[in-house]
């Protein structure tokens, strides 16, 4: 079964997990595992990163920096896979200095769209992933 997701984790731009699943799953690593897909993802598909971006969705800002997504071993001296936390301002301001402090590599803290009740608004950031990341995304 890890395998068959792996195969599918291999052929995106990106995956998206919220806040929550990494609350409820402390060993959940959205991440291509196995070399030979690794390969294959660089050279047949030719994707550039050896890992699809990390996206974490949260609109509380409840994010577990500890958490092995973000701790995860080194490569060649460098995180071997980028991420993406994407919230709401409020919840931004709370994550900043979390942030700092932790020091985290290839981490990127993005402010997206929101709808009138505060939430990240979905519509928006997929836009913002395809136009301005160009990630291929499927609604």
């Amino acid at each position: 079964m890890l395998r068959l997701l792996n195969a599918g984790w291999a052929h995106c731009d990106a995956l998206l997990v919220t806040g929550r699943v990494l609350r409820d799953e402390p060993d959940a690593q959205c991440r291509v595992v196995y070399d030979d897909l690794v390969e294959y993802r660089r050279t047949t598909l030719r994707k550039n990163a050896a890992q699809p971006l990390q996206i974490i969705l949260t609109n509380t800002g409840d994010v577990n920096l500890k958490h092995k997504l973000f701790t995860r071993t080194m490569v060649d001296g460098a995180a071997d896979q980028n991420v993406m936390i994407v919230t709401n301002e409020r919840a931004a301001a709370r994550l900043r200095s979390e942030i700092e402090k932790e020091a985290i590599p290839n981490l990127t803290l993005y402010v997206a769209p929101c709808t009138e009740n505060g939430e990240v608004d979905l519509s928006a950031l997929c836009s913002y992933l395809r136009e301005d990341l160009g990630i291929k995304v499927n609604k």
